[in-house]
């Protein structure tokens, strides 16, 4: 198995077409022990995946006649660069975009939720990006801590007033987010 430096100098920050599943992904980060590819794939889903499932070290990729990043030229394309867990703004920094109101003028409807797969939320989280670092939210929520420090989290709605605020300042009834100003109101009726 490759040394964990040699992997994040050979795989991190670059994209990948697997021909098999159909998909492009970028590999973000790679962490250890054991040695895992931090993976954003191209729909914003975050996944980590053993880097031994599609790597070997460079002696035995050249021996086999593998790609220089010893990845299998048969299943996987270079696509070019991608972004980079270790490059990621800060989480105050983030400049995420869309914005949940530039999809939804407010907390989306019943309607609304029925098309949307999933939780809006878990929805938005795939689709925004930051325009500073290129990382979706998804990732940036599930992998930032390997890189700067800090929780990273994209904005979302305030339930009642429908107000977009950071999820750090959102605080949980069941599953609903209420920003501080509508639940201390809640709170003293």
């Amino acid at each position: 198995m490759a040394d964990v430096e040699d992997l994040r100098e050979r795989l991190v920050g670059r994209r990948f077409y697997d021909k098999q599943e159909d998909e492009a992904f970028t590999v973000v980060g790679v962490t250890s022990p054991p040695p895992l590819a931090l993976l954003q794939y191209d729909d914003g889903v975050g996944w980590d995946e053993a880097a031994s499932n599609f790597t070997v070290d460079g002696d035995t990729a050249r021996k086999a006649g593998l790609d220089e990043h010893g990845l299998d030229a048969e299943r996987y394309r270079q696509l070019g660069p991608g972004p980079r867990i270790d490059q990621t703004c800060d989480p105050e920094e983030h400049d995420w975009f869309p914005r949940p109101d530039d999809l939804w003028q407010d907390v989306p409807s019943g309607d609304q939720r029925k098309q949307i797969p999933g939780h809006p939320r878990d929805f938005y989280n795939r689709i925004t990006r930051c325009r500073r670092c290129g990382l979706s939210g998804n990732v940036a929520g599930q992998f930032g801590d390997y890189g700067a420090d800090g929780h990273h989290q994209t904005p979302w709605f305030c339930r009642e007033c429908g107000d977009v605020v950071p999820g750090h300042e959102l605080r949980y009834v069941g599953d609903l987010t209420y920003c501080d100003e509508c639940v201390e109101k809640s709170d003293s009726e």
